[in-house]
């Protein structure tokens, strides 16, 4: 900005020196810049480099819309302006979501083609080409007449550079310090949070332990009173299995997912250069050795000044990344505290639910203990009755007996048969109430 200063300053004495040239020149300009009829130019609209189609594009000039227009599919959109004088125009464009952006003091000519690009938010953005013919000519006797000044400033800029470097590096320390001490904070919580994935899995190895136990009671007395049962509670066993193999899946699943991308947004930088301009400053050239003699020691130690203003922000913005960095871990790594803790307490509460469940066979199965005596009596007196049914068969097969007798002692032997009947069915009775109290099949 200070160069531009200084390049107005020069170019104004340059008009000055050589009124007699350089007046008729500039007028020259301004008379075939004024003499334009019809205008026709582009304006392309991009973000991050895609073109953004339905933003408006408005010219202005003095205050008044001179054209508008939506840009297409492709991001750009061609303007027609019938008699155009030549001057000045501001050009806005706008979609919502995004920054307005307007660029100021521009000319217009046929086939010119003008980039702006978007950032996203709500608020306005404006740029001002530097450099016009125009505004150098109207500008240029006033920037003369402050280029002294300038000079002078030059050391209280330089002045003011050292001191926002020590304040920057001051900055650069502090959050130096704020990086450490989140990084520590960080390391802390992500070892709570190892910890609590620890007792997670504790806990479930717990409750398979617990449901292993469970599952090796023995069944010998439900073995006794029926041949099923043992499928049934294989059965029971692998759907127990399969449920815990799920809800591990479903844990890594969720584990895995991720979540935040930022966009990154930049500007480019738009340059209108014009020929006439060019022009007007090669002719300065003669006189501007003269000015930078008057401003170079100034300018040097502002330079140098202005060099560690800019290394302490290069130091600072860094720290201020690592700052935000270690923040942005600490608040995954409490994330990760957070899930793992969550993980510990449903696993805390699978080990009960298995324990009770435990307790709850070992109930049932001390129930059917209860009856496995009963069930041995009547199958061991089932034993006798059947080894005597075998003899009387024997019996009145080879034709021993006397076949009222024979009769005789086989009804004795169904009449034994049908009280191991009723206590049998009375064992059943109770196994079936058993069941249906402990829910199972």
């Amino acid at each position: 900005m200070k160069k531009n200063l200084i390049l107005f300053g020069i170019l104004a004495a340059s008009i000055n020196f050589n009124a007699a040239v350089n007046h008729n020149l500039f007028e020259e300009i301004i008379f075939k810049t004024t003499k334009v009829a019809n205008v026709k130019f582009s304006v392309n609209v991009t973000y991050s480099g895609n073109p953004l189609s339905g933003a408006s594009v408005n010219v202005m000039q003095e205050g008044k819309n001179i054209g508008s227009a939506i840009t297409n599919i492709k991001g750009t959109v061609t303007i027609n302006i019938a008699n155009y004088n030549g001057k000045l125009v501001s050009i806005t464009t706008s979609l919502a979501g995004y920054q307005n952006n307007t660029i100021e003091g521009t000319t217009l000519s046929n086939g010119k083609s003008i980039n702006i690009s978007l950032t996203k938010g709500t608020s306005s953005a404006t740029a001002i080409p530097e450099s016009k013919v125009e505004s150098i000519y109207s500008k240029s006797e006033d920037k003369v007449n402050k280029l002294e000044k300038k000079t002078a400033h030059h050391n209280s800029d330089t002045e003011k550079a050292h001191e926002n470097t020590e304040k920057l590096n001051e900055q650069a320390k502090k959050t130096e310090g704020d990086v450490v001490s989140a990084n520590e904070k960080t390391e802390a919580i992500r070892k709570k949070a190892e910890e609590a994935k620890k007792k997670a899995e504790q806990e479930r190895e717990n409750a398979d332990n617990i449901r292993n136990e469970a599952s090796k009671i023995s069944t010998d007395a439900e073995k006794q009173i029926s041949n099923t049962s043992n499928d049934r509670a294989k059965s029971a066993e692998e759907r127990a299995r399969l449920a815990r193999e799920r809800e591990k899946s479903l844990s890594l699943l969720e584990e895995e997912q991720a979540t935040l991308k930022a966009e990154e947004e930049a500007k480019k930088a738009k340059k209108e250069q014009k020929k006439a301009e060019k022009e007007a400053k090669d002719e300065t050239e003669k006189i501007e050795d003269e000015v930078k003699e008057r401003e170079e020691e100034a300018k040097k130690e502002q330079k140098e000044a202005e060099k560690e203003e800019k290394e302490a922000k290069e130091r600072a913005k860094k720290q201020e990344a690592e700052k935000k960095e270690a923040e942005k871990n600490q608040k995954e790594a409490e994330k990760d505290q957070k899930e793992a803790e969550k993980e510990a307490k449903v696993a805390e509460k699978e080990a009960k639910v298995a324990e009770k469940e435990k307790e709850a066979d070992e109930k049932y199965q001390a129930e059917l203990e209860k009856l496995k005596s009963s069930q041995s009596k009547i199958d061991k007196k089932r034993g006798k009755i059947d080894k005597d049914q075998k003899k009387l068969d024997k019996k009145i097969k080879k034709g021993k007996m006397d076949a009222e007798k024979a009769k005789g002692e086989q009804a004795k032997i169904d009449g034994k048969h049908s009280k191991l009947d009723k206590s049998q069915s009375k064992i059943d009775k109770k196994v079936k109430k058993i069941k249906k109290k402990f829910k199972k099949q």
